[in-house]
């Protein structure tokens, strides 16, 4: 049975916290349809007083910019719509639980006013808009486009958050612009509780060449090996030793 745009609506927020299984069904079965229907009825509750229901339709343009049609067709035909929905909605919405689903949507995006529209909220005082912007900062492969995206990165590395500093170092881990700032912001993390983080860190360090990583070594502690059947990050120092020595 097709279901109504309002009937899926009305099952998701009837749970009232976005994250239920009912929420993601919803949205997924309305975003599999990729229509000007969906599309419309979406946008009609960009401007709706309910919080929750802004959050539903910034969840839809975030997945309609993302999907795509069969071949032939253009590959994500709602992409430079969305980002003309979400680029102007990321500086209008004061809702954090939405704004931060508006910033994630705009992190799947190419355009440089997206910087900005991140960078605007680097400081903003909840930790789920926060952990949003390093996302929306753009890099080619060696580097950051932004000049003030490493000063950014290198504050939300001390970030009061746990969650937001466990962001930064996701994006910046694997990186290959592998710089002295890069190294400075990573080191940073040795000390974290999270052994995760302290794991990816020394990684990190170990493949820019960066000796303290073998300290940082040290400061992982025991690791269950049990829980890692692929132990390529936890060799990162020693293929760093053998190149130093080698």
């Amino acid at each position: 049975m097709h279901k109504s745009f309002d009937d899926l609506l009305a099952r998701a927020v009837a749970r009232a916290d976005g994250s239920h299984a009912d929420w993601s069904e919803a949205t997924a079965v309305l975003a599999d349809r990729l229509d000007e229907e969906t599309w419309e009825a979406a946008l009609a509750l960009r401007s709706d007083p309910d919080p929750l229901r802004r959050l539903f339709a910034a969840d839809i343009v975030w997945l309609f910019s993302i999907a795509t049609r069969p071949i032939l067709a253009d590959e994500y035909p709602f992409e430079r719509r969305a980002l003309d929905v979400l680029l102007p909605w990321a500086v209008e919405e004061r809702d954090p639980t939405v704004l931060a689903s508006v910033l994630c949507g705009l992190s799947g995006l190419d355009d440089p006013r997206i910087e900005e529209a991140g960078l605007a909220y680097r400081a903003h005082p909840d930790p789920r808009v926060r952990i949003q912007v390093p996302s929306t900062l753009l890099r080619t492969r060696y580097a950051y486009t932004h000049p003030r995206a490493l000063d950014v990165l290198a504050a939300l590395a001390r970030d009061p958050d746990a969650n937001v500093r466990w962001t930064v170092c996701e994006q910046l881990y694997e990186f290959e612009g592998r710089g002295p700032a890069v190294a400075d912001i990573l080191a940073g993390f040795l000390d974290e509780d999270n052994q995760l983080v302290r794991i990816k860190a020394v990684s990190g360090l170990a493949n820019a060449n960066d000796p303290r990583c073998v300290e940082g070594a040290r400061l992982i502690g025991p690791v269950d090996l049990t829980e890692w059947p692929d132990t390529w990050l936890l060799d990162a120092v020693s293929r760093y030793e053998q190149r130093r020595d080698g």
